[in-house]
């Protein structure tokens, strides 16, 4: 082999490895080791666990440490602490000195800076050492930390107790530990690449050079094989490491090893052929293609899971199926909620259930089909009346009044609009004056009203395109965000303080000391409870939200809460949620 051969040789031989990438080293490894070298921050994260009354107060901080507090981070009574340093190359000292207000533990945590890319976080280092909480060290040598592995240490402390905080930090530098500890960087599969890379290269060099002398074939002919083959290689340019296709909505492939703990994997073939046909490059430009083409094509578009009607009205499958209410089901439900008002009233407590119509409703006109059947809800509302039970609202002709002014439904999303929370609200309201009557109710003059054509419905309070497209896997340039809708800003939003520590679960304590009403409120429900929580938390001083569809479980049993609510001692307490079959069974819970 001639040494221009070999230099060839080699040259490819590190192009195909570093194509190869993905399989011994995470996707962001690159990204993150360029952030880690320019990484100028580091973070402190100082908390308290116990009462709300418990706090921690900052006496004294180095000059470079300087707090900062994302909305989502805010507590009352500042029971927490996030505060960065500025980084150099070489090695610096900080110190802060806190005191207690009220008994409990206080948490410390030491790590990098959160940032993310495609809304996933990646590593970014930060070096610690000399960590000591009041002269006692607790890190002495160099440890690396970030935002997802980071160093945690706990302390009881009584009221009145002075801690001192003091540790030394600077930018990461690198080490090639590092890319096993932080990049999954695997050796053996990064060898096996290297060995397979120059054996394939050194054939193809060879390969190519008799085609030259032996074939007689031209630069521009062997060029365009070579090309041909280097396409081949695109798709694995770029891995996708994401667990969750938010596209598709879906969970992704996991990578099954070749060898397990059983010996070697018989399905390794066919579960490789699914990881990387869920991950390759340019799949999800492949998915909207498809989308468009679909788009183009057809008025009606839609899978299994969504479909698109008339003027870009967007609804999921299970709210346009026909959902029929039995006789059985109306005195199931009837007894639950009759439990449910007999717990209220045994502990002092005021209950009231609001169910939200259908958003077909409002679009029959757009529907495939003709949807002769009544909702559900309207059907129990009228039996519960019967029945003398008064304590749950159902404002479908309100809101068929009040659309004809704006929106009560997303085009593109299957919750109801701000606005469409406020009509809800209102009703809701009308009917707690009957046993409160002095209770005032926020109105529109409150509010800064804007205009927004996203949808904003969830608990993170973020606009997006909707879920009902993300359930066609419409990108937001191609999802119809053709309307305006009313959006509402209160006035003194810097008033309001929420306790959002269970952040994980979805579930909030809402402050505000200027509310003109005294009641203590428990509002239970789903996504359709976040919109409307944008009033009640103006409404009253203390409001403490549960969300009954999270990690833990999706239904409506109080047993769920019973002590957190007791313990809570609300006056008011709501169950709101929508009208769709999945969701209005669930009042059969109550009885629980």
């Amino acid at each position: 082999m001639t040494r221009k051969k070999f230099a060839l040789s080699i040259l490819l031989t590190v192009f195909l490895t570093l194509l190869f990438s993905p399989f011994y080293i995470i996707d962001d490894a690159y990204l993150s080791l360029q952030k880690t070298k320019d990484n100028r921050i580091s973070r402190i994260d100082i908390f308290n666990s116990g009462a709300s009354s418990n706090r921690l107060e900052v006496i004294q901080r180095s000059p470079e440490i300087k707090p900062s507090y994302p909305v989502w981070f805010k507590k009352p009574n500042g029971q927490g602490l996030m505060l960065e340093t500025d980084l150099k190359s070489r090695w610096k000292n900080f110190d802060i000195t806190l005191k207690a207000v009220g008994n409990g533990r206080v948490y410390i945590a030491l790590l990098g800076p959160d940032i993310r890319n495609n809304n996933k976080r990646f590593p970014v280092l930060v070096d610690y050492k000399k960590l000591s909480i009041n002269g006692k060290e607790v890190l002495s040598t160099r440890k690396s930390f970030w935002h997802d592995k980071r160093f945690n240490h706990a302390i009881n402390v009584k009221n009145g107790d002075v801690i001192k905080v003091s540790f030394t930090a600077r930018r990461h530098h690198f080490r090639v530990s590092d890319l096993k500890r932080f990049y999954n960087f695997n050796w053996y599969i990064f060898s096996s690449i290297i060995i397979l890379t120059f054996l394939a290269s050194r054939k193809l060099v060879n390969y190519v050079a008799m085609f030259k002398v032996e074939k007689r074939y031209s630069r521009i002919d062997i060029a365009l094989i070579c090309f041909f083959f280097a396409v081949l290689f695109i798709p694995m340019l770029k891995i996708d490491n994401n667990e969750k296709s938010l596209q598709e909505n879906r969970m992704l492939a996991k990578y099954m090893p070749l060898f397990n703990n059983n010996g070697i994997n018989l399905q390794y073939g066919k579960q490789f052929e699914r990881w990387f046909n869920d991950r390759f490059l340019g799949r999800n430009i492949l998915i909207k293609l498809n989308n468009d083409i679909h788009q183009y094509i057809n008025k009606y578009y839609g899978n299994n899971k969504a479909q698109m009607l008339e003027d870009g009205w967007l609804i999921g499958v299970n709210e346009s199926r026909a959902n029929i209410i039995s006789t059985k089901q109306l005195d199931e439900f009837t007894n639950a909620i009759k439990q449910f008002n007999d717990f209220c009233k045994q502990n002092g407590i005021v209950c009231y259930i609001e169910i939200a119509p259908r958003k077909i409703e409002f679009m029959r006109d757009k529907l495939l089909r003709n949807v002769l059947e009544r909702d559900p809800a309207e059907v129990l509302s009228e039996h519960l009346q019967n029945n003398n039970i008064t304590n749950v609202v159902y404002p479908l002709d309100e809101f068929i009044k009040h659309n004809k002014e704006d929106f009560v439904f997303f085009k593109t999303d299957h919750h109801w609009t701000e606005w469409g929370a406020y009509i809800g609200y209102k009703e809701l309201m009308k009917r707690i004056k009957v046993d409160f009557p002095s209770i005032q109710m926020v109105s529109e003059s409150d509010y800064d009203i804007f205009y927004d054509t996203r949808v904003r419905a969830e608990v993170d309070r973020s606009f997006w395109k909707g879920h009902t497209c993300m359930l066609l896997n419409l990108s937001e340039d191609i999802c119809p965000l053709n309307v305006k809708y009313k959006y509402y800003t209160h006035k003194n939003k810097n008033g309001l303080k929420v306790d959002w520590v269970q952040a994980g679960i979805n579930n909030k304590t809402f402050y505000y000391t200027e509310a003109k009403n005294k009641q203590k409120v428990v509002i239970i429900g789903n996504s359709f409870a976040e919109n409307f929580v944008s009033f009640l938390a103006f409404t009253f001083p203390n409001v403490k939200k549960l969300r009954s569809n999270n990690k833990y479980g999706d239904n409506l049993k109080i047993s769920r809460w019973k002590k957190e609510i007791l313990d809570f001692k609300p006056d008011i307490m709501l169950i709101v949620i929508q009208s769709e079959s999945e969701y209005l069974k669930q009042l059969k819970d109550l009885k629980d």
